[in-house]
């Protein structure tokens, strides 16, 4: 049986029913063109207004995308100068810093979203994904449990939990978090797979599971 799979980055609010028919080939071809065209229309808005932040964060988050990370972190740090309270261009500048595997730098930047926002689900979302990605599993299930609280229909961020309690051998916990994430989606496949891993892993293991506490 397969295990689950990382958490993704995953934008809030934008899960929908997988019924598309393309091919993942076709998908993947279709989705960096899509990404390209966004790549085009942000340098034009950037040069014609290049004060205008939100102009430099769009940019930065379609070199992102395409795995310019350098790019991305000129634009996101454009964004920032011109606006530093833009809790979203901090959120793109975490991300960026992750995905170029500096991620006490991420880890800040996420922090700095907070700082901002303190109920936003997306930066605690961030900042559990760097910790994943940085092996510190700990502090991601602190970080999606954050997530999960300030926007409960999010069911990424309740698989994310569980994927970060599976690394912890907290899996009656992870059970736990992969039911919400499929109350929240039913079809959430991936939910549902790794469901069923963890109840495989626990039919196996006789032993009782302690719960640590994590707080």
């Amino acid at each position: 049986m397969k295990k689950p799979s990382k958490p993704s980055r995953k934008r809030l609010g934008s899960h929908r029913p997988g019924n598309r028919r393309t091919s993942a080939s076709a998908a993947r071809i279709q989705h960096g063109a899509g990404i390209r065209k966004r790549q085009r229309r942000s340098k034009e808005a950037v040069r014609l207004k290049p004060d205008l932040a939100e102009a430099h964060g769009a940019l930065g988050w379609t070199y992102e995308k395409l795995g310019r990370h350098q790019e991305a972190l000129k634009a996101y740090k454009e964004a920032i100068r011109l606006k530093p309270d833009s809790a979203d261009a901090h959120i793109g500048l975490g991300y960026a810093y992750a995905k170029g595997g500096r991620y006490q730098e991420a880890a800040e930047s996420f922090k700095q979203a907070i700082g901002l926002k303190p109920n936003n689900a997306k930066a605690f979302y961030g900042l559990g994904w760097n910790y994943g990605e940085w092996g510190r599993y700990q502090e991601a299930v602190k970080a999606y449990r954050q997530a999960a609280r300030h926007k409960p229909d999010h069911a990424y961020s309740h698989y994310a939990l569980g994927w970060a309690y599976n690394k912890l051998g907290l899996h009656q916990e992870a059970l736990k978090a992969y039911r919400q994430a499929l109350r929240v989606k039913a079809d959430y496949s991936d939910a549902r797979q790794a469901l069923e891993w963890t109840q495989s892993v626990l039919g196996t293991n006789s032993s009782s599971q302690r719960v640590k506490d994590i707080r």
